[in-house]
């Protein structure tokens, strides 16, 4: 499988730089930037740029790694490039935000149907774009969250503002304090390559 050409860039923003707390582009050939890793591999058959990528390749088992920031923080941006080989009728987690606990506060995934959806882990609530991210391709995806008062979220998938999940919702009080690649939810059948990971404090640009 080559790689895919670069996503389109955005209209819907000005992008600005912001301050970089964590990025991961895989080109050490392993996945040492991380605080945790169950199941993800290295490999260079499925790569946006450079020479590696990160794959996750499940039959039913956790395939995610999480990384414990530095800092905690009330809003964060987190951007990552993914390839979808294959995925089964369940859904596909493409990352979280969580609570220097562990917690979960906001899941970002890949429906069956190729729809891009959140769901809401403090109102268990999920809420879904028709806006499909097909199989077969390289996709941008960046995930805003801020959490407080007032909470919300906005998606962009290749540089497109998702409208219909960016929105003010209710995302609790405590703050973001890890971020999780991947699925860690057993009994899911699926195959996705991921790259460029990076997570900010302003919108990260392309």
């Amino acid at each position: 499988i080559g790689t895919g050409p670069p996503s389109a860039p955005s209209n819907a923003v000005t992008p600005t730089a912001g301050p970089i707390v964590f990025a991961d582009d895989f080109e050490l050939g392993n996945l040492s930037r991380w605080t945790s890793v169950t199941g993800l591999s290295i490999q260079s058959q499925i790569k946006y740029a450079g020479a590696w990528a990160a794959r996750a390749t499940s039959t039913g088992t956790p395939r995610f790694a999480y990384k414990q920031l530095a800092a905690t923080s009330t809003e964060l941006y987190y951007r990552q490039r993914f390839y979808v080989v294959s995925q089964s009728s369940s859904t596909l987690t493409l990352g979280t935000f969580q609570t220097s606990a562990g917690a979960p506060i906001l899941d970002f995934y890949r429906a069956s149907t190729g729809k891009l959806c959140l769901r809401n882990d403090i109102t268990a609530a999920a809420l879904c774009s028709a806006t499909k991210a097909s199989l077969g391709a390289w996709h941008q995806l960046q995930v805003r969250v801020k959490v407080g008062a007032p909470g919300s979220t906005e998606v962009w998938l290749d540089g497109v503002r998702l409208t219909s999940i960016s929105l003010s919702q209710s995302l609790g009080t405590i703050p973001i304090g890890r971020v999780q690649l991947g699925d860690s939810t057993s009994g899911r059948t699926y195959d996705a390559g991921f790259d460029d990971v990076t997570v900010g404090t302003s919108f990260i640009t392309p």
